[in-house]
């Protein structure tokens, strides 16, 4: 599916599940008849093409495969030169699932808009743009402080994605931090990952 542009030049994103709206519908066969329904056709047991994303010119892309988790780059031409995050399913990129805050630091700034990737930018010498991806299981008790949280959209850990001129890499150090889909994280946590040393 070719990406739709949602935020100018800046994010783009587009979603693997919305390529074939209709590949998960059942489909009723009709007898030989012509009479009542038939049995359903099977589902496809392929796992749907990875969610591609664009920021500031990079584009890349989250891949789920074997129980592990992957940052893939567009030059990329094989496994190898796929980023391995360094830990299981499930993993997700964070988006905005709010509209970007007005107000920040003078340093930085958000990029995207809501549905975009969550993307700061940080000023310098040496500009960076960092996003996070969560991955990894819930553990037991991190479900029992809190209850509502669901397993297919939290995670027991980040990691950066750092964008700085022509490069693309994911940050040193993996983050164990309880984060969700849908609370995201806020600006000083992007700021940790563009800055480590």
């Amino acid at each position: 599916m070719a990406l739709a542009l949602l935020s100018g030049a800046a994010c783009r994103y587009s979603p693997s599940a919305a390529a074939t709206p209709a590949a998960d519908a059942p489909r009723m066969a009709t007898g030989a008849s012509g009479g009542g329904p038939a049995a359903e056709a099977p589902k496809p047991s392929a796992l749907p093409p990875p969610a591609e994303y664009e920021v500031e010119g990079h584009r890349f892309a989250l891949v789920v495969e074997h129980d592990a988790c992957y940052i893939s780059p567009h030059y990329s031409r094989g496994r190898d030169a796929r980023l391995p995050l360094g830990f299981p399913p499930p993993c997700h990129l964070l988006l905005w699932r709010q509209p970007p805050p007005i107000e920040h630091p003078k340093d930085a700034a958000p990029l995207g808009q809501l549905g975009d990737p969550m993307a700061w930018k940080f000023s310098g010498r040496q500009p960076v743009v960092a996003l996070v991806v969560i991955g990894g299981p819930i553990s037991e008790r991190q479900k029992a402080k809190r209850p509502h949280a669901k397993d297919t959209e939290c995670a027991s850990r980040t990691r950066g994605l750092l964008l700085q001129g022509q490069s693309l890499k994911l940050s040193k150090r993996t983050g164990d931090s309880f984060v969700c889909t849908t609370s995201g994280l806020d600006e000083k946590d992007f700021w940790l990952f563009a800055h480590e040393p």
